[in-house]
């Protein structure tokens, strides 16, 4: 979902998540799927999935299961896709747990906003690779996602 599409989606969670998703050709090399609300239309990318039945019964699925008491959004946008609007509109989603994760947040202005180390360098890497080849840890296990998940981690101020 393009990073437009993600803060729509959420600004908009409940109507997004009772729409029925309606298959997309897009050419892609796997299924694509729109939701489309009074809000607008969000396309999703079914990139894990065979066949877009199978990817329309997982999504069905798993909207059933949201619980919106204990919700908790990570937004992962690459520097060069993020915009000052979409800063502030993230910030803006009424979400008690939410990260941005990118690089060059100003995190006094968006305190919401986690900078990657791996932004901070020329590498070309991206944030699922492996640090190095004989390493477990990717470029993403720098953010504590479990303090996340479990509500201890808090955004800087």
């Amino acid at each position: 979902m393009s990073g437009e599409d993600f803060i729509r989606f959420c600004q908009h969670l409940p109507q997004f998540l009772e729409a029925d998703v309606q298959e997309k050709s897009l050419g892609r090399e796997y299924p694509t799927g729109q939701l489309t609300t009074e809000y607008g239309t969000v396309t999703l990318f079914f990139v894990h999935y065979p066949s877009f039945e199978k990817a329309k019964r997982a999504w069905r699925r798993r909207a059933r299961r949201v619980d919106y008491q204990n919700l908790r959004i990570i937004f992962h946008q690459s520097p060069s896709a993020l915009t000052e609007e979409l800063l502030k509109d993230f910030e803006a989603l009424p979400y008690q747990h939410k990260v941005l994760i990118s690089g060059g947040i100003d995190q006094k202005k968006y305190p919401h906003g986690y900078n990657l180390p791996i932004y901070q360098t020329d590498c070309q890497a991206t944030i699922d690779q492996r640090r190095h080849p004989y390493s477990i840890k990717r470029y993403m296990d720098a953010f504590d996602r479990v303090s996340f998940l479990n509500g201890t981690w808090r955004p800087r101020n």
